[in-house]
C-alpha cells in the first residue's frame, strides 16, 4: 500500500454537478458494489464544500473494508476531486483507542513505579511501560493485516470512481456497466 492513508487529487473537465450526476448513474447500475453518501456544506448561503463518502455495499463489507472520501470543488478547468482512502471510522477509532489506552497505562504505571522507588518499596509499576510497548505492536500488526485485506476493495473503489468519471483506461467494477 502506498501510504498510511493514501490520497490522490484529480481535475476533471466537467463541473461538480456533473461529477455528482455521473456518480449517481454509476451507483444506480445493477450489481454495483458501492454505495455513497453526499454531504454538502453551505456557509453564508453558498455551497462551500461537498464531500462524497463511497463505501463497499453491506453484502461485500468486512471489518477491514475501506472507504473513499472525495471532496469535490469547482476548478477553472472543471472540478477538482481530492480523494482519501481510509478505514471505517469505527475501526480507526478502535485502533487509536488501543494506542491511547496503552500509552496512558504506560504513563501512569511509570509514575507509580517512580513513586514506589522514591518510598523504597518494590517498583512493580516499572514493568508495565515495557509491556505496553510490546502490546503496542498488536494494533500495528492488526492494521497491517487489515491494509492487506482491504487492498482489493481499495482497487474496487478506485475502479468505481474511474469508471463513473469516464477516465481513460477505466474498467468498471465487476458486475457493473459503465455510466
Amino acid at each position: 500500500m502506498a501510504g498510511f492513508r493514501p490520497r490522490f487529487e484529480l481535475v476533471v473537465p466537467f463541473p461538480p454537478e456533473e461529477v455528482f450526476a455521473r456518480l449517481d448513474r454509476q451507483l444506480a447500475c445493477p450489481g454495483c458494489p458501492c454505495r455513497a453518501l453526499v454531504v454538502r456544506r453551505t456557509i453564508g448561503g453558498a455551497e462551500r464544500r461537498s464531500t462524497i463518502e463511497v463505501e463497499i455495499v453491506e453484502a461485500l463489507r468486512h471489518v477491514w473494508s475501506p472507504r473513499l472520501s472525495l471532496e469535490v470543488a469547482a476548478h477553472p478547468d472543471g472540478a477538482r476531486l481530492h480523494g482519501l482512502f481510509g478505514p471505517n471510522p469505527t475501526v480507526w477509532t478502535g485502533v487509536l483507542a488501543c494506542y491511547a489506552f496503552l500509552g496512558l497505562a504506560a504513563l501512569f504505571s511509570a509514575m507509580l513505579g517512580f513513586a514506589q522507588l522514591t518510598v523504597g518499596v518494590r517498583a512493580w509499576g516499572l514493568w508495565v511501560p515495557p509491556a505496553a510497548a510490546v502490546l503496542g505492536a498488536l494494533p500495528y500488526v492488526a492494521s497491517q493485516v487489515g491494509q492487506a485485506r482491504a487492498a482489493e476493495q481499495m482497487h474496487l473503489l478506485r475502479c468505481f470512481l474511474d469508471a463513473a468519471l469516464g477516465l481513460e483506461g477505466a474498467a468498471p467494477p465487476r458486475g457493473c456497466a459503465t455510466a
